[in-house]
């Protein structure tokens, strides 16, 4: 009786079946990786890889996220924070954009004076504490669980 090591042809075969399992092998992680690309490339596409839009939920917070992001994030105060009306709106002042109107934003004391609710809209009265004393009201409405300003002008 012979042992399988030493009959030729089964060595051979043993040799194929090695050599055509690393061909699949590679096969698959190539196939894998293409996969995995082109689901990563749709999801960037899709936008579907970017993080949910969190509102502040409510006028308060909103009123906190705008100070705060005012300064240090006015892409957010621009895409969040402000409705996209609100926005657009601010290509109409001398620095022709709602990004380059907050780029120079400074920080100001300013404190709320009332916030009153109707229904789905809130309006936030606030005053600035140091000289100038400028009052502001802004009109904030719900968008997606939490609160989004459509309107802020300076009162008179």
């Amino acid at each position: 009786m012979r042992t399988p090591a030493a009959d030729p042809d089964e060595g051979q075969a043993s040799q194929l079946s090695a050599r055509a399992r690393r061909t699949w092998l590679v096969i698959a992680i190539v196939a894998v990786a293409a996969t995995a690309t082109g689901y990563s490339s749709t999801m960037h596409r899709d936008g579907a890889h970017n993080p949910p839009v969190i509102y502040p939920t409510t006028p308060r917070e909103w009123f906190d996220a705008y100070m705060a992001a005012a300064v240090d994030d006015p892409a957010r105060v621009c895409a969040v924070l402000f409705s996209p009306e609100l926005a657009a709106s601010y290509r109409h002042t001398s620095s022709g954009s709602c990004l380059r109107y907050f780029r120079d934003a400074q920080d100001t004391a300013v404190r709320i004076d009332r916030v009153v609710y109707a229904d789905s809209t809130a309006v936030v009265e606030v005053r600035q504490v140091v000289a100038p004393r400028y009052r502001w009201t802004v009109v904030l409405s719900r968008h997606d669980g939490g609160w989004q300003a459509v309107t802020l002008q300076r009162a008179a």
